[in-house]
């Protein structure tokens, strides 16, 4: 007889998840697992959103100056602490107990935005008036000059024509067996939205079509911020990571999420855009990012399903 002891060394989850696993709550004023009690969100738009990404740049660097081009503000504080191992084990010990899915849901925002597509887009009419109460992005406001208000297209947004031309380019790509599935089937046209684009679909698009897809359909300061998006995920998603590499990326997504609150209103900003300027120093910790991501499970759980067509969850199977 002996005493077998068993320990969780890490689990494969999405954000969600991270929650029931961790302790965490991913929900509410302070979603994020990293930054804890000292996260900047605030409530715009009907929901809660994560800005304040100023707080990481250089404390000379002429962006913290700036308010009307932000949140109205300027910025002085520092980046929020780092939590050493005992504070966080001291945080568990107090419970009374009961990666990688970060591109598509930044797919889905990004795109939905830039393409305006309805229940999609986060440049809504609360956004708009949440601009017009922060008194910010006059260009952005509500357009009042007949009798109803309406919300004009934004600058960072495609016109109806570019976006088909847009669409029409997806729908023309075609990749080697084996290295993404046939996005082509995903796109549609004339309703002007993609639909059941799977989490990998989104990975590769994000990192290969988008940058070429827009550089002439949008303003050159919107396509700029964009590519150097796919660049920070193609690089960080790379099969050999290199430590200076890492530290250059931490700047740089941090340059990348300033660019976007000049651009985008502040309702574009969830718990997932925010997670992004972590993602550095998670691999920092944990290595290369392909080790450990979500897609190879989800691969075998659609083999499974293929195997177990009964309209239930392969897991549920199993």
């Amino acid at each position: 007889m002996f005493t077998l002891r068993a320990a969780v060394m890490w689990t494969v989850n999405d954000f969600p998840a991270y929650a029931m696993v961790s302790g965490w709550s991913t929900k509410g004023y302070m979603a994020c697992p990293v930054c804890k009690e000292d996260v900047t969100s605030g409530w715009h738009a009907g929901k809660v959103c994560y800005l304040g990404h100023r707080r990481w740049l250089p404390w000379d660097h002429e962006w913290r100056e700036k308010d009307k081009e932000f949140d109205g503000n300027t910025e002085r504080r520092l980046r929020p602490r780092e939590w050493s191992g005992d504070e966080i084990l001291e945080q568990l010990n107090r419970l009374d107990f009961a990666p990688f899915r970060k591109t598509k849901n930044v797919f889905d925002t990004l795109v939905g935005t830039i393409l305006d597509i309805e229940g999609k887009t986060k440049d809504t009419i609360k956004a708009r008036l949440d601009l017009e109460r922060m008194g910010i992005r006059r260009g952005l406001w509500m357009n009042r000059d007949s009798d109803k208000a309406r919300r004009d297209l934004a600058f960072f947004s495609m016109k109806p024509n570019d976006k088909k031309e847009f669409l029409k380019f997806v729908s023309s790509v075609k990749f080697f067996d084996g290295y993404a599935s046939n996005i082509a089937r995903c796109v549609n046209v004339d309703g002007g939205k993609f639909t059941g684009l799977k989490s990998h679909d989104c990975h590769v698009f994000m990192q290969r079509l988008l940058p070429v897809g827009i550089r002439h359909l949008l303003p050159e300061d919107v396509v700029k911020s964009i590519m150097l998006l796919s660049r920070f995920f193609s690089q960080l998603t790379a099969k050999t990571l290199r430590r200076t590499d890492m530290f250059q990326l931490r700047h740089d997504i941090v340059q990348v999420l300033c660019k976007f609150e000049m651009i985008f209103p502040p309702a574009f900003f969830t718990s997932m855009m925010h997670v992004m300027v972590h993602l550095p120093e998670e691999a920092l910790l944990a290595g290369p990012v392909n080790y450990r991501w979500m897609y190879p499970i989800e691969r075998l759980l659609g083999e499974l399903k293929k195997v177990y067509a009964t309209g239930q969850s392969p897991k549920d199977q199993l």
